[in-house]
């Protein structure tokens, strides 16, 4: 694997073993996951309202806040989260680009003297913008790989607790909403924003997918980079369990900028 390259991961069903021609969430089975290729999404949506639809594995520096790409997912039905007053400074607010219209912003951009890519740059906010006390406590620190990139309260993931342990219903990782216009109407788009896993959390965060029923998985950042580790190789090769579930890499496709990899889970 070239070491530009990106991880998109597609989920299959893993509880019906005819994967191959699945492209539905069965309406019996609350835990079964949706295959996606990279053209033709199912049209049926999951029962459970609080399911997102993708989980992001952003690129993280301890100087820089996570970034992520976004992409073509299915419309998913979920609770959207509730506004809350926060005593922290955020900064402002920068209005979406329609993709029509995103040429026309880059070339104004590229040549404005007074508002630029720099002053944009620079206008973004740095620092905490919310409360994290839960990241913070003493038994979740070494399930964030940074200190200063971590879950915010308000919006974190919150895992079910596995043998009444209440600190393992904490990862590294928040929802996120995204209102979209396409079709002629304003649709929200869910996601996941999580770290890259470290060794502790590979669990976690499959216990994460599981959960919440995720069905595709942008990676956007390479396992090692500029010498450093920036992801625990959380996927297998071929079959892995973790904990309690097990993962099966049933197709690989090399791309020239990124590889494409479907798996089963089952538990």
């Amino acid at each position: 694997m070239g070491n530009t390259r990106q991880e998109m991961t597609h989920m299959v069903n893993a509880m019906d073993r005819s994967y191959a021609d699945q492209s539905t969430l069965h309406a019996e089975d609350p835990l079964s996951i949706t295959f996606m290729d990279q053209h033709n999404f199912s049209p049926r949506l999951p029962n459970d309202p609080l399911v997102p639809t993708a989980v992001l594995v952003p690129i993280t520096d301890e100087n820089h806040s996570a970034t992520a790409e976004s992409s073509r997912l299915l419309d998913v039905p979920r609770y959207l989260c509730e506004g809350t007053e926060s005593p922290y400074q955020t900064g402002q607010l920068h209005p979406a680009i329609r993709v029509a219209d995103l040429l026309q912003h880059i070339n104004l951009m590229k040549t404005s003297d007074s508002y630029g890519f720099k002053e944009e740059y620079e206008s973004f906010f740095e620092g905490q913008s919310a409360s994290w006390d839960v990241a913070k406590k003493d038994q979740n620190r070494a399930k964030n790989r940074y200190g200063n990139i971590i879950a915010y309260d308000h919006s974190r993931v919150i895992l079910q607790p596995v043998e009444d342990d209440p600190s393992s219903d904490y990862i590294n990782a928040n929802y996120i909403d995204i209102w979209l216009y396409r079709d002629g109407y304003q649709r929200p788009s869910h996601y996941i924003a999580t770290q890259g896993p470290v060794h502790e959390t590979v669990y976690d965060f499959w216990r994460m997918i599981w959960q919440e029923q995720s069905a595709c998985i942008v990676m956007v950042t390479n396992l090692v980079e500029v010498g450093r580790v920036k992801c625990y190789k959380y996927w297998p090769d071929d079959t892995e369990v973790y904990g309690d579930f097990k993962v099966t890499c049933v197709e690989m496709e090399p791309l020239a900028e990124y590889v494409v990899r479907t798996f089963t889970l089952e538990r």
